[in-house]
């Protein structure tokens, strides 16, 4: 009786943890995309936030964590970015695997497996136009990408103070100036003077969910930036 008295804890545990296993609760992704499973019910099923608010406020507030007094390795902090940004671009990029998986009422280890294989072997879908040979081609209509800024008047503020004190541009900017900016309405492209610093800035908004992922191709196709110039040596 000592014997399987000692022994009963041990077998408890080992199925404590071969069910924690089982229902996903070892693998950290899928308690992240369950994390965010379950805010999208509470905030978007019900009506409390647009979806845009729902994911810049999910990872906002999942950007880093607490590790308490331990130490954290190089390995599991590699492990925890890598999370954060597979989620962060399912939010913003596949809106529509999101839509399929988190209105059902559960999300389970199977449900996430699913969708993590969608997200990693297909592209947003594009509907194709009825074909309607009596009817003569309709030009379609260009769509202008922006930047999705969430920034607001202070921020802007700020912002521009910063610019200048680096002189990012050849041009002092103002408020009104990258208010424009980021609306993509500029009058001419403002030229600047340090690429990569630019790249930096523009990634750091980026990174805090303050405009959209795809910010280069805005940039590039709303023609908003003369390049620095690179001067190659002479031979």
């Amino acid at each position: 009786m000592e014997i399987l008295s000692s022994v009963a804890p041990l077998v408890a545990g080992i199925c404590l943890l071969f069910l924690c296993y089982k229902l996903g609760f070892m693998n950290s992704l899928y308690m992240l995309h369950r994390k965010a499973y379950l805010k999208y019910r509470e905030e978007v099923t019900t009506g409390k936030k647009t979806y845009q608010r729902y994911a810049t406020d999910f990872c906002n507030e999942n950007i880093f964590i607490y590790s308490g007094n331990g130490k954290i390795t190089e390995e599991q902090l590699n492990k925890r970015n890598k999370n954060y940004n597979i989620v962060q671009e399912l939010l913003f990029n596949r809106s529509d695997l999101v839509d399929k998986y988190f209105t059902q009422p559960h999300f389970s280890v199977e449900d996430f497996e699913k969708l993590h294989k969608e997200f990693n072997i297909t592209t947003i879908p594009v509907m194709d136009e009825p074909q309607d040979t009596e009817r003569k081609e309709q030009p379609k209509p260009v769509i202008k990408k922006t930047f999705e800024s969430l920034l607001d008047e202070e921020d802007l503020e700020v912002l521009a103070e910063c610019i200048n004190e680096v002189r990012l541009f050849n041009v002092s900017v103002t408020p009104e100036l990258l208010k424009k900016l980021f609306a993509c309405e500029l009058d001419t492209p403002l030229q600047t003077n340090n690429n990569k610093l630019l790249a930096y800035f523009f990634s750091m908004l980026n990174y805090r969910s303050l405009i959209t992922p795809n910010w280069q191709a805005v940039c590039g196709v709303n023609k908003l930036f003369l390049l620095e110039k690179t001067v190659k040596p002479p031979p």
